[in-house]
């Protein structure tokens, strides 16, 4: 794998898979076994892992449950209450299928990284979903599966019932599709395709189905394989409970209820415009908060000339950090938020203590330690920051342990902090202290690289030298 893994596969995937094998199953230790990720880090919805990862859960997980589509069903299991995937980022809001559906492509770059999905049709009984591969990425049959599961559970979610779902066409090869219905598909050198029973794949029994079309494609029942997307159709139908058919037998007449659908479709359209006049309202406030508190810190700061631009500085370290690893905008955003406010807890500690030019004593060192902790305190109660608080408290845990509050190591230490922690050290090395003069950058450097591996996260302190040096050309 490569030094900094590749963000692909969103680790809210992965959490639905590893919820379902410890529910199913108890015990993870074969899923997990030689992965550079705890199950800590696959159930965070805020990790992401490459594609190649992805893969190696998926294997173990259809071997330990003996299935090649146990994929679908864990898909498909999303609808149950609080398991996270696709659907509770919408479904749970709002009820049903086609506004679900409306709704899903604005929030596919939250799952995975590798494809673009677009409803090509939506309906009150039915629609169709391309999937398609992004340049340069493949989807594998198992995501097919997973990506079948979720659809079809989109219905049953507010209690539809699905009729059916097909992938009529896949754009995995049919030379790689695996085992499809207790058969297993190869191609040979002269694109004749050959179908075989699971149990006759060693002593190559086979018989020959077919060729492939002249455009790699191949027809197996329903689905064209080889295509250039994965199209999805799903139908479903009102399952209606005895309140709901006593509503449904006041309002048959047709005008009546031609009239109190437009109605209702009025109404909705109302509310969704109004919930989003309120989401932006609710953005500008968050905003607005994080920037009074911002300013409350330059205040501070300004006091003392070695940390005025301080925070403003490390933000912009930070942020170049995040976008050269590839975090996701969103993560970028809280990353910023978090830069602002990573100093917030010094409010707690005294002046004299912060600007003392000589050594600390041991109770006064004791208090400097607990500035993380104070400052992600103090933004508790603010949901919205709810993802900004660990990167708060956890800014001077070591990559080595050795840190604090909490003595966290490597990955057990969120990758926001540990950004941080580097644009945090290199800005405090050049600008200088009260107790000590500012480094030159080439010291700051050396620094940087001395402590690779012990205080800083070594494959980040990487990237962030490949940012200077590019700076330093220009």
């Amino acid at each position: 794998m490569n030094s900094i893994e590749e963000k692909e596969i969103s680790c809210r995937i992965t959490n639905t898979i590893i919820n379902f094998v410890k529910k199913e199953k108890g015990n993870l230790e074969d899923i997990l076994r030689d992965l550079n990720h705890t199950e800590e880090y696959l159930t965070n919805p805020n990790n992401w892992i490459s594609q190649e990862t992805f893969d190696i859960i998926c294997d173990r997980v259809k071997g330990l449950f003996n299935d090649n589509e146990v994929l679908y069903t864990i898909g498909l299991s999303i609808e149950a209450p609080k398991t996270a995937g696709v659907i509770d980022y919408v479904a749970r809001l709002i009820g049903d299928p086609q506004y679900i559906i409306k709704k899903v492509p604005k929030y596919n770059i939250y799952f995975d990284k590798i494809s673009q999905l677009t409803v090509l049709k939506n309906t009150s009984k039915s629609a169709t979903i391309k999937i398609a591969p992004l340049t340069g990425h493949s989807i594998s049959k198992d995501m097919c599966y997973f990506t079948a599961g979720v659809l079809a559970a989109i219905p049953k979610i507010r209690k539809f019932k699905l009729n059916k779902i097909i992938e009529g066409e896949c754009c995995v090869p049919i030379s790689n599709a695996g085992v499809i219905k207790g058969k297993f598909y190869k191609v040979d050198g002269s694109n004749y395709v050959w179908s075989y029973n699971e149990q006759d794949i060693k002593e190559e029994k086979g018989q020959i189905i077919g060729k492939l079309n002249p455009d790699g494609t191949f027809r197996v029942g329903e689905t064209t394989f080889g295509a250039p997307a994965c199209i999805y159709h799903l139908t479903w139908s009102r399952h209606y409970d005895p309140l709901e058919k006593i509503l449904f037998n006041i309002f048959r007449k047709p005008k009546l209820l031609t009239a109190t659908i437009n109605e209702l479709e009025n109404v909705n359209e109302y509310l969704e415009r109004k919930c989003d006049e309120f989401y932006k309202d609710l953005l500008d406030f968050q905003e607005a908060y994080v920037d009074a508190i911002s300013a409350f810190i330059a205040a501070v700061d300004a006091k003392d000339p070695y940390t005025r631009d301080h925070s403003k500085n490390v933000a912009f370290y930070a942020v170049e950090m995040a976008k050269e690893i590839g975090l996701p905008a969103s993560e970028i955003e809280d990353l910023r938020k978090a830069c602002q406010l990573h100093d917030l807890g010094k409010v707690g500690v005294p002046h004299s203590i912060i600007t003392k030019p000589g050594k600390l004593s041991d109770e006064e060192w004791k208090e400097i330690r607990e500035h993380p902790a104070l400052g992600a305190e103090l933004i508790r109660p603010m949901a919205f920051l709810k993802d900004v608080l660990p990167m708060i408290r956890q800014d001077h845990e070591r990559y080595d342990g050795k840190g604090y509050p909490n003595g966290l190591r490597g990955e057990e230490i969120c990758i926001g902090a540990r950004i941080i922690a580097i644009a945090d050290a290199y800005d405090t090395m050049i600008s200088g202290r009260s107790y000590k003069l500012p480094f030159t950058r080439e010291k700051a450097i050396e620094e940087l690289k001395r402590y690779s591996g012990t205080q800083f996260d070594p494959k980040i302190v990487e990237v962030f030298l490949k940012i200077l040096s590019r700076e330093n050309s220009h």
